[in-house]
């Protein structure tokens, strides 16, 4: 049996948006893969990769591809903190961070759960 296979150009090409914090610097992003994922997971190990709230935080280390042009590379935990230490230097970087990675990088779809999952967790913390 012969099979024929075309491959099409891929026309939705990755960008790489940036934001500028307070501090000027110019923050590149990424969206991550899934193997960006699986070797985040990896990195953490199988004890903080349980703690929900830890994965949460540090995964905004995966958005990162440089920082005031020097390339983002997370080879270990120390790595994800010391990323998070240099964002937390300009009071608005995380914001703008997910404010771009919402932007660019969820479907319309995704936007709206996001959305709705909001919604939801004001209404219970309201009351």
């Amino acid at each position: 049996m012969k099979f024929n296979i075309t491959l099409a150009e891929n026309t939705n090409k990755v960008s790489h948006p940036e934001i500028i914090d307070s501090l000027g610097r110019i923050i590149a992003l990424q969206k991550p893969k899934i193997s960006d994922n699986l070797n985040f997971l990896q990195i953490l190990g199988a004890e903080l990769s349980r703690n929900q709230a830890y994965v949460e935080l540090a995964s905004i280390v995966l958005l990162i591809k440089a920082i005031a042009g020097v390339p983002v590379i997370i080879n270990s935990v120390t790595d994800i903190a010391a990323t998070i230490e240099m964002l937390e230097l300009a009071d608005d970087a995380f914001q703008k961070i997910w404010q771009a990675a919402i932007d660019n990088f969820l479907n319309q779809e995704e936007k709206l759960n996001l959305i709705q999952m909001n919604a939801t967790q004001n209404h219970i913390l309201s009351h």
